[in-house]
C-alpha cells in the first residue's frame, strides 16, 4: 500500500548564531547556564519536587529551606540559583541550593530551596522551581558566619533582581 505525504524541510531555528537543539540545552543546563537555558526554550525551565524532611540545618542559620525529592533526573550544575518558587497557584523568590553542603562536609547531593518571606509548613507538599539565574557555585565556607553571611547576600541579591511576571 502506498501513502502519500508531503516533505517541508524546515531552517534550524538559532539564537546567538548557535542552532537550537536538546543536547545543547542539555549541555547549558549541565554547565549551570541557566540563563541561556531559558532562552533555547523560549520559556523558563523548572522542575518538580516533594517536600521532604531535612536535618533543619537551614532553618538553625535562619534561612529555613525546603528539601525536595524530585520527580524524575536533575541534571543541573551544582550552584546557587535565583529561582522563582511556585506552591499552590502563588509564586514566591527563593534560593535554591544544589550541591553536597561542603561546608559541613556532606557526600550527598540535596537540592533544596529557601523560601522568602515563607513560613508554612510544607512537609509532603508538592513545589515547582523555576531556576532564573546563577548566583555562584557550591563552596566550602571556614566557618558558619561566612555561609550566613553569603546567604544574606544571596538572598539581597535575588531580592533586588528576581523581577515578575518571569
Amino acid at each position: 500500500m502506498k501513502k502519500e505525504f508531503d516533505v517541508s524541510i524546515l531552517k534550524p531555528v538559532c539564537i546567538d548564531e548557535e542552532i537550537i537543539n536538546s543536547s545543547k540545552i542539555r549541555e547549558y543546563l549541565k554547565n549551570g547556564d541557566i540563563e541561556k537555558v531559558n532562552r533555547f526554550l523560549g520559556r523558563n525551565f523548572s522542575f518538580k519536587g516533594k517536600v521532604i524532611t531535612g536535618n533543619s540545618r537551614g532553618k538553625n542559620l535562619g534561612f529555613p529551606t525546603a528539601n525536595l525529592s524530585l520527580f524524575g533526573n536533575l541534571i543541573i550544575s551544582d550552584g546557587v540559583y535565583g529561582s522563582w518558587i511556585k506552591y499552590g497557584e502563588n509564586f514566591y523568590k527563593g534560593a535554591l541550593s544544589i550541591g553536597k553542603c561542603p561546608t559541613f562536609k556532606e557526600d550527598e547531593r540535596k537540592i533544596e530551596v529557601h523560601i522568602i518571606g515563607f513560613d508554612r509548613i510544607i512537609y509532603g507538599e508538592i513545589i515547582e522551581v523555576y531556576p532564573i539565574f546563577k548566583i555562584r557555585e557550591q563552596k566550602k565556607f571556614e566557618n558558619i558566619e561566612k555561609l550566613k553571611e553569603s546567604i544574606r547576600k544571596d538572598v539581597e541579591l535575588i531580592e533586588e533582581n528576581l523581577t515578575y511576571p518571569f
